[in-house]
């Protein structure tokens, strides 16, 4: 999916901050999923830093943004669900909380996170496209997941950009 993949062994860490982590290809997966609660609902998320390669470490910076997402996700926690709600037209809180599956947090090597859900009124609902993505920092935003996805892997779109830092068209 990601390109061939030079050596099969699997490469499994344990990283003095995030405990046990293991290369997946696009970054470092920490093995124990983090919990996520949205409308009164409790999520077992995955969690995976981007790297390049298998060599490369988790940095500073994608480390310290895990502590600021998990301030984010407590304190906007309403403002996270209102976006959600109102980008799908959906109304109501419970059917919101099992419709949208929060599936995985990227978090770039700038350290900006998003946050990709699965919609189960989607026929593909196993495909990316079929889902939701959320920008959780530096702010919140919603996008479409293959846009914010190309972001997060490191690949350049000045829109995102802009929409996330501010500034003026190139």
């Amino acid at each position: 999916m990601f390109g061939k993949k030079k050596n099969k062994a699997v490469k499994c860490k344990v990283h003095p901050s995030l405990g046990e982590i293991l290369y997946v290809g696009i970054g470092w997966k920490k093995t124990e999923k983090i919990k996520v609660t949205l409308w009164s609902k409790t999520y077992d998320i995955s969690l995976c830093f981007i790297a390049k390669t298998v060599e490369e470490d988790v940095k500073e910076k994608q480390v310290a943004s895990l502590e600021k997402l998990r301030n984010v996700v407590n304190e906007q926690k309403n403002q996270i669900e209102k976006i959600i709600m109102k980008c799908f037209e959906c109304d109501n809180e419970e059917n919101s909380s099992h419709r949208f599956v929060p599936e995985e947090i990227l978090i770039s090597q700038n350290g900006e996170c998003a946050l990709f859900y699965k919609d189960a009124d989607e026929e593909d609902y196993d495909d990316l496209g079929a889902g939701f993505a959320m920008f959780l920092l530096p702010k919140l935003m919603s996008h479409f997941p293959e846009n914010c996805l190309d972001y997060i892997l490191g690949h350049e779109d000045s829109f995102i950009e802009k929409d996330l830092y501010g500034g003026s068209d190139l």
